[in-house]
């Protein structure tokens, strides 16, 4: 997997990348949480994720291109990220398991 490249073509500020870090950490359901726990989770993954639009759509505005079509791209862009970055944590600590042993 190779996730330099589309990455450094989304040409995040630093804002974008921070609050796409923390999406990051809750984009994927936890198993085992109660029906609380998971309220809160879904809670917070919302607000990261209309966070991110607000943020992004400011960034996108100060280029000069407004639209919530851009913003919406701009957002999903980021976001279809998540599952290879999924993937690649799984592959990363499965080899760390196999060098353990």
């Amino acid at each position: 997997f190779y996730l330099n490249e589309p990455i450094r073509a989304l040409c995040l500020t630093e804002a974008e990348q921070a609050i796409s870090a923390l999406l990051a950490c809750f984009y994927d359901d936890v198993p085992k949480l109660s029906p609380s726990g998971r309220r809160i989770h879904s809670a917070v993954k919302e607000k990261l994720i209309r966070c991110l639009a607000e943020v992004c759509r400011r960034s996108i505005a100060t280029r000069g291109v407004r639209g919530q079509l851009a913003v919406a791209m701009q957002v999903s862009r980021i976001v279809s990220l998540f599952p290879c970055i999924t993937d690649l944590s799984i592959r990363a600590s499965d080899s760390l398991e196999v060098c353990e042993i």
